[in-house]
């Protein structure tokens, strides 16, 4: 799903209408499958202000203020552990975390008198927290690796490659977090990608030159775009890359799904990376010019069971779009669906979020889609996977 987790100094982590009648949705999200969102544990939910249960009910507040009153960003959270950062009105500041433990009611207990600090971060442009260890790249140079037990730093200048020039001030060297793991970061820069080895602080030059558009992670293995038209499936565990879909085999899946000619298909670009039922999909917005009109929208294809490099057309994701669209025509009292407009922002497990002129939220429990919005909890999930939710797509 290819939303950057951004752990810049300036720390940005890494996002009712239509009120048809719908089914209750259960707390229907395993915890294992939750725990694998930056923001979302086995039971909770994580903003700066607030956290919710699993299927983004049952709100209780959180009041993360930092030095001088400044609020503060979440950096990913797991269940023993609360990180944040907090900054203070000279630019510096302090990771800090506060100790989770399970309440009565299963869900976290959350004491902010027990928040300690964990580093100070004045120097890192750029930083995380996967598990046990603390990653950061100081001055834009060098990456190290803190083991918060051990208290054991180890630091590893970045591949010359990737380097920025001497030119560079180092206040404006960042790097940002592309994707974690428990035992491994992608780092990314603005014409550059790394990976980073936990726990031995290796680094390895995946990208340069060039800058991710779109990604998406399963498991210890990331599919990405540097050009929109093409993507790299790229094997953490031994640093090694492939191309995964080229165009002309992206534009022969779509031809072949929508039984079109490939005459009519007269453009076609990457617009989304997205994972499900641990399969990689890809969304992409279409042309198809046919006669003397033409038409855009958004399709779907993801990789068909058992054949982990073959993409096709995915019927029942594509049929998602087009419920929203007819729900939004519906709601605009139009007579033909066009789902132009309409695309995939999104999913957590079983919660598809859309985009159109509105927000729309597919549940496959129930089956159903939903426009949404604030007041509903169905746009509290989004959380787990952006800090800011929907409103950061």
């Amino acid at each position: 799903m290819k939303r950057k987790v951004v752990a810049i100094i300036i720390i940005v982590l890494l996002a009712g209408c239509g009120r048809d009648s719908v089914e209750k949705i259960s707390q229907n999200i395993s915890p294992s499958i939750m725990e694998t969102f930056p923001y979302a544990n086995s039971t909770d939910i994580y903003t700066s202000t607030a956290r919710y249960a699993l299927d983004g009910s049952k709100r209780k507040g959180l009041n993360l203020i930092g030095t001088d009153g400044l609020d503060c960003s979440i950096l990913p959270v797991d269940d023993k552990w609360l990180y944040y950062y907090s900054g203070d009105e000279e630019g510096t500041g302090n990771l800090k975390r506060i100790p989770l433990q399970k309440g009565a009611d299963k869900r976290d207990v959350v004491d902010l008198k027990k928040a300690e600090n964990v580093r100070d971060t004045q120097y890192e442009h750029g930083f995380t927290v996967t598990g046990n260890y603390y990653a950061g790249i100081s001055y834009g140079t060098v990456a190290l690796l803190y083991n918060m037990n051990t208290r054991e730093i180890i630091r590893c200048k970045i591949p010359k490659d990737l380097s920025y020039t001497k030119d560079v001030e180092p206040e404006d060297k960042y790097w940002c977090v592309l994707e974690q793991g428990k035992d491994w970061i992608l780092w990314e820069r603005d014409h550059g990608v790394m990976l980073q080895k936990i726990p031995t602080g290796e680094l390895y030059t995946v990208e340069k030159k060039k800058h991710t558009m779109f990604t998406a992670k399963r498991n210890d293995c990331v599919i990405y775009s540097t050009n929109k038209k093409s993507c790299y499936l790229y094997d953490v565990k031994d640093n090694s890359k492939k191309i995964f879909m080229e165009e002309k085999q992206i534009r022969k899946a779509i031809c072949s799904g929508m039984n079109i000619p490939e005459t009519e298909l007269h453009s076609c670009c990457i617009d989304n990376l997205m994972v499900k039922e641990d399969k990689f999909c890809m969304q992409l917005k279409i042309k198809i010019e046919k006669r003397n009109t033409t038409e855009e929208k958004y399709v779907i294809l993801s990789q068909k069971q058992g054949e982990n490099d073959f993409f096709v057309y995915d019927k029942f994701l594509n049929s998602i779009l087009r419920k929203c669209a007819e729900k939004r025509y519906k709601k605009e009292e139009k007579k033909k669906a066009d789902d132009e407009k309409i695309r995939f922002v999104m999913n957590v497990d079983g919660f598809w979020f859309l985009q159109g002129n509105d927000f729309y939220c597919y549940n496959t429990e129930t089956g159903l889609v939903k426009e949404i919005n604030e007041n509903d909890t169905e746009w509290n999930v989004a959380y787990a996977v952006y800090k800011d939710g929907l409103e950061d797509v």
